[in-house]
């Protein structure tokens, strides 16, 4: 997985981020306080872009795997499935939209492969929520990606607020 290490050489921008923002917080001064706090908002930032990036590279590295391998349109999961429909679906053109749904139809007829939209399957829209990052999990028959991560890494019931706090 390419992109995984991709991801782990980005991080290193973010840990020298932190340390320094830790080493300002350190000096106890309201000049280190406040580059340290400023330097730690401009790694959350950065790390939220490397993750974004990460869920777009992992799914686009996904799709053409599955391409690659010309897996059988009938052998994909239903949300994967859908989301292929979906993208056929939303073209707009018409004279591009017929020919796409009869190779579409040709190829689950034949029980062939037909290659995801890796584009449309690993977007992000820009720092996304939970919930665009469990949908784009969900498109590949992956359901409550956030939770289970949670739940095994942290020991957390669930991501989301269940009662309100008193």
């Amino acid at each position: 997985m390419q992109c995984t290490e991709s991801l782990k050489e980005s991080l290193f921008d973010v840990i020298l981020i932190a340390a320094g923002a830790e080493n300002e917080l350190l000096l106890k001064t309201k000049e280190g306080r406040l580059k340290g706090n400023a330097m730690t908002r401009a790694g959350i930032v950065l790390l939220c872009g490397y993750f974004e990036g990460y869920i777009r590279d992992i799914v686009t590295e996904f799709a053409d795997t599955v391409n690659d391998e010309r897996v059988d349109i009938n052998s994909l999961p239903e949300p994967l499935f859908l989301s292929v429909i979906e993208g056929v679906a939303a073209i707009s053109n018409y004279q591009k939209k017929l020919p796409e749904l009869v190779k579409l139809r040709g190829s689950i007829k034949a029980s062939q492969n037909y290659d995801l939209d890796r584009k449309k399957l690993s977007n992000t829209g820009g720092n996304p929520t939970v919930d665009t990052i469990e949908g784009i999990f969900a498109r590949l028959g992956i359901i409550n990606a956030v939770d289970v991560l949670s739940i095994n890494d942290f020991g957390v019931i669930s991501a989301f607020v269940s009662e309100s706090e008193v």
